[in-house]
């Protein structure tokens, strides 16, 4: 349950106080009717001015798909180019959608198309129509423009009269003759005749001749590029224009001129690539030539060809010639030996050894020293010495013993001519083995960078063969046209129903919002509820707002009107109470001024009157003139001057009242500059106890109790107190005054009447009339 409900149980059913709530916060807006009827002939006549007046967009679109791999978009990848690792191209798109919509990717797409000029047909009323350039009966050639020049240049053109266009550029009425060139302060212009068109009336026309700058900013600001989602390379182009035609040619120049920047951006990478891998091709083959010219004159100084194997070579015939020379030598020391054996003049026998596999000569020649040694040795025991046999095979001896020792001889002198040499080349590789680190250490310093410089020459090489490869194979497009620009007829602005529910909105809210402001923050009493049941105070009644405030009483014995009826309503709920008196005296007050205090006490006191009772009213606002004061005689005592005079009797004051319609008035009396001091004078309470005698009803018409205290010293001599709340003008701080003086128990018997209701209209019963 809400608190609201709970604040409620007991006192109001809830779901009928809502509905009534919603009632009366409809009735309270339709009372405005006439500001909601006012509201929507405003709004609505603004609406179609501005359709009318609006010159129409029109909407040109176009789609097209980017080459993107990250997205899945590769239909523009030469099968050639896809093993160039280098020359990938890889898009971002929202970067792309950013080079689309630059001003001066536009500027550059309008440059060639000659859209320096826009021309608009003025119709009587002063609506601006889009005439488009193929239409118009001139071309305008722009030979130079000042692209610095900021602000648009305006003539009309009047119209054309034999050779000459007819034009007002605001101050004068000049003419131009076709095919001539004329200069302003900021163009280069020629006239052409348009041939292809015959007829054209639709004059004047305004032409406005703008900058390629202002133009392509004009259109960038009005182009919109959107990705079909954030997964896709599609794009949908859109320009927003007047001149549709122009549109369309213009998005599809921006594609073209994007493709080809794109491409020759491309191919500008690719020059500069080449132009650069030639430079270091010449440098890096100049660096190599100078390097093996260097080696080449190194080899041939250190008498090498291949430093490496020539070391291992020497090292070898080093190794080789000292186990020949050690050969060399122990067959010199064998020969020697077997030399000293056959120089011993011995007749024996002689054994070779080692020496009998590689000198076959020797070895026939000691066969045959052998054999005659022993035939000797078979002789010497047969025959003498001086036998001729004898001698023969002794002399046969000696002359082979001789052959064998010039035959070592002439060994010997060999083998030691060849140790000679063998000793002699082997310092030789010996000094060139111990010299080849010192050699290979010098040549590895002259050839260090030679291995890098040729990997690195055949990489330049290779770069060079892909470079040009890429740049004769490069695509000509950067994107591909899905969709070619198109532009519907039907325009996008203005947008007709959008316009229609915007005003319908706005003719219902504006006055709805200042109708709901100005309840929200006056704070005004609206509502019987407001009273009732915060408060559960007693509701005599409500009265009618009059459109014109009568002079007098608007009640009598014959009056039938609402407001009449509902005066006897009041009178007839006051009645019900009874203030155990015979004669009453009644306090109407308010908060504030405005409420309708006097106007209603002095037709309360008129309605008492209609019921016989004898009626009195005492006009006790001592601070302000008194509305009725021409109606009494100048001499007439008020009630300031039988408070203030002792002297004055109130059979003085009596004489003074005002017979009015049957009822009888006092006034105040000249105001007093002392009112709330002369409220509490004890005159004043004998005043009251005298009327009681002389009157059996008496009303008390006060100052607001909100903005002065003067009512309060009326309070304790009063049977009961008529508050009087004024709907639209009490206001919700007024009402809570009244709950606090009522909370305090400040005044006696607190009865409220409503007063300036609208909440229903008068219907007729019988020969009378309610509300």
């Amino acid at each position: 349950m809400k608190a609201s409900d709970v604040l409620l149980d007991g006192i109001v059913d809830t779901e009928v106080f809502e509905s009534s709530h919603i009632k009366k916060s409809l009735l309270y807006y339709l009372r405005y009717w006439k500001l909601f009827l006012i509201s929507f002939v405003v709004v609505f006549s603004l609406v179609f001015a501005y359709i009318y007046f609006a010159i129409p967009l029109f909407q040109v679109n176009s789609v097209i798909m980017l080459k993107d791999e990250s997205k899945g978009s590769v239909f523009l990848e030469n099968p050639v180019l896809s093993e160039l690792s280098d020359f990938k191209s890889y898009q971002i798109t929202d970067n792309e959608i950013d080079v689309l919509q630059s001003s001066d990717l536009m500027r550059q797409a309008i440059k060639d198309l000659n859209f320096n000029y826009l021309a608009y047909h003025k119709n009587f009323l002063g609506k601006l129509n889009t005439v488009s350039n193929s239409e118009l009966p001139f071309i305008i050639e722009v030979i130079n423009i000042d692209e610095d020049y900021l602000l648009d240049k305006e003539f009309e053109v009047l119209g054309i009269e034999n050779n000459y266009i007819i034009y007002s550029n605001g101050d004068a009425v000049n003419e131009i003759k076709f095919e001539e060139t004329f200069q302003n302060e900021f163009a280069i212009l020629k006239i052409h005749r348009n041939k292809e068109v015959k007829e054209f009336d639709n004059y004047p026309l305004i032409v406005n001749l703008f900058n390629n700058a202002q133009l392509a900013s004009m259109m960038s600001g009005s182009l919109k590029v959107e990705p079909k989602d954030k997964n896709s390379s599609i794009l949908y182009v859109s320009l927003k224009t007047e001149f549709p035609d122009m549109g369309v040619q213009v998005v599809n120049e921006l594609v073209n001129t994007y493709n080809e920047n794109a491409v020759a951006e491309k191919k500008e990478v690719a020059l500069k690539s080449l132009e650069f891998l030639d430079t270091q091709l010449a440098m890096l083959s100049a660096e190599l030539s100078g390097m093996q010219s260097n080696i080449e004159t190194f080899k041939y100084n250190k008498d090498v060809v291949d430093v490496e194997n020539d070391s291992k070579f020497y090292q070898q015939n080093a190794f080789d010639n000292s186990k020949q020379i050690s050969i060399n030598r122990s067959q010199l020391e064998i020969l020697g030996n077997l030399k000293s054996e056959v120089l011993s003049g011995t007749e024996q026998s002689i054994t070779l050894g080692p020496l009998s596999n590689d000198d076959p000569a020797l070895l026939l020649m000691i066969q045959d020293f052998n054999n005659e040694v022993d035939k000797l040795d078979r002789l010497k025991g047969a025959i003498l010495p001086e036998n001729p046999v004898y001698v023969n095979t002794t002399e046969r001896i000696a002359s082979v013993r001789n052959k064998i020792v010039a035959h070592l001889d002439d060994r010997i002198d060999a083998l030691e001519i060849s140790t000679r040499n063998l000793e002699k080349a082997s310092d030789t590789y010996n000094s060139k083995y111990h010299s080849g680190p010192m050699i290979q250490r010098q040549y590895e310093a002259l050839t260090r960078d030679l291995d890098f410089k040729k990997t690195h020459y055949i990489n330049l090489i290779e770069k060079r063969e892909e470079t040009s490869l890429y740049l004769a194979s490069v695509s000509s497009t950067h994107s591909k046209t899905i969709e070619k620009s198109y532009f519907s007829p039907v325009p996008v602005s203005p947008n007709k129903p959008i316009l229609g529910l915007i005003g319908l909105f706005i003719a219902f809210a504006a006055p709805f919002s200042y109708l709901f402001v100005k309840r929200t923050f006056q704070g005004k009493l609206e509502d019987r509820s407001q009273i009732v049941v915060p408060s559960s105070s007693s509701v005599l009644g409500e009265l009618s707002q009059i459109d014109k405030k009568p002079n007098g009483p608007i009640i009598d014995q014959n009056s039938k009107t609402p407001i009449a009826e509902q005066l006897r309503y009041v009178r007839t709920s006051y009645c019900l109470n009874d203030f155990g008196k015979e004669s009453q005296v009644t306090l109407v007050t308010s908060t504030v001024s405005g409420e309708g205090k006097t106007f209603f006490a002095l037709n309360f006191a008129k309605s008492m009157s209609l019921i016989g009772k004898k009626t009195a009213v005492l006009f006790y606002d001592l601070r302000k003139p008194l509305e009725y004061a021409h109606l009494f005689d100048k001499g007439a005592i008020g009630i300031s001057e039988f408070i203030n005079n002792e002297n004055i009797s109130f059979k003085q004051f009596l004489e003074g009242g005002l017979e009015y319609q049957g009822v009888t008035l006092f006034h105040t009396g000249k105001l007093p500059h002392n009112p709330a001091e002369i409220l509490l004078s004890p005159r004043n309470q004998e005043l009251i106890n005298e009327m009681r005698k002389h009157f059996e009803f008496i009303v008390l018409d006060s100052a607001p109790v909100g903005q002065v205290s003067d009512s309060f010293s009326l309070i304790p001599l009063v049977d009961a107190t008529i508050y009087m709340m004024r709907y639209n003008w009490t206001t919700k701080h007024d009402i809570e005054f009244f709950h606090q003086l009522k909370a305090e128990a400040k005044i006696n018997n607190p009865m409220l009447v409503l007063n300036g209701s609208r909440a229903g209209q008068g219907y007729s019963y019988g020969n009378y009339q309610y509300n």
